[in-house]
């Protein structure tokens, strides 16, 4: 689909366990390449940007996830995950 710069509609489950399947096989960059394109088709959906910033987070794009975080606060502040993923980069570079 990419090759061929198509663009397929994908419900947010499906869009969740292919960037699940490309994290658990460490490929991180594929991953967010999925989020980034699942957040284009789902922009209101909180989980891509929770998976987004996690995918920032270890590719040591500290500040990209950081950033990303504070606008998923500003949505919804009482999200347990970004606040673990918050600390977690806090963690690794304090």
């Amino acid at each position: 689909m990419i090759r061929k710069q198509d663009r397929y509609f994908f419900d947010v489950d499906a869009l969740i366990r292919i960037i699940d399947f490309y994290i658990d096989k460490g490929e991180h960059t594929q991953a967010l390449e999925v989020s980034k394109y699942a957040f284009s088709l789902h922009p209101n959906s909180v989980n891509f940007l929770i998976k987004q910033a996690h995918l920032f987070a270890i590719t040591g794009q500290d500040q990209r996830a950081l950033d990303t975080l504070e606008r998923l606060e500003r949505i919804s502040p009482y999200d347990l995950e970004l606040h673990i993923i918050r600390g977690n980069i806090f963690n690794t570079t304090g």
